[in-house]
């Protein structure tokens, strides 16, 4: 089915004051993942934004539904069969119970993954990889107190405990330390006088 044939059930449909959703399907029994036309589904909902949108699959397995739901797909159908080796032209591609199972569980964890806003924003179960593995700047020299730091005192790496986070370089050189310090040993924001960071070592502001 074309564009042009969704496009005119459509119309039909909505004149008619019905209450429906739309499917993309590919009636091949079993579809070949290239001809599945998943990207579909982001067009459909762009073209039709007043109704939901779904998926109608015949594949082998299980992976292009769950992509479909990444897609968009708030509706899934899928034939069920108790055996693969049944008579009939869908039972090939028809799921198991198992499979049916199987497929719920990753369209959830899917669900799960985008659930949060599109903005890219660091994440609470980030905060250990950062505490182990962020990046610090720390002395490569013993400094006194009173010393303005410059680009020869300061090295970026791992440290624990964490310092001053490396993004912040430049917002430390050119700062008087506050306190004596020795070589290798992370700079703490307090050392600078600078404002603390959070747990991941973005600022926090006036905290």
């Amino acid at each position: 089915m074309s564009f042009e044939d969704v496009e005119l059930a459509y119309k039909e449909l909505k004149q008619a004051s019905a209450k429906f959703c739309l499917l993309h399907c590919v009636s091949a029994y079993p579809t070949p993942p290239d001809q599945q036309q998943l990207r579909a589904l982001t067009s459909l909902a762009a073209a039709f934004p007043d109704i939901h949108i779904g998926y109608s699959g015949h594949e082998l397995g299980i992976h292009e539904s769950i992509a479909a739901v990444a897609l968009g797909a708030r509706i899934l159908e899928r034939h069920i069969t108790l055996d693969h080796k049944m008579r009939g032209s869908d039972h090939a591609c028809s799921l198991e119970p198992s499979q049916l199972a199987e497929l719920v569980r990753g369209v959830r964890i899917v669900e799960a993954a985008l659930s949060a806003p599109p903005q890219k924003t660091v994440q609470p179960a980030e905060a250990d990889c950062w505490k182990k593995l962020g990046k610090s700047l720390v002395t490569t020299r013993s400094l006194k107190c009173g010393h303005i730091l410059d680009e020869d005192d300061v090295a970026i790496k791992v440290a624990h405990p964490p310092g001053l986070a490396a993004k912040r370089l430049y917002e430390a050189l050119g700062r008087s330390l506050l306190v004596n310090i020795g070589q290798d040993e992370a700079i703490a924001p307090s050392f600078l006088g600078l404002r603390p960071q959070g747990p991941y070592g973005e600022d926090c502001g006036p905290c």
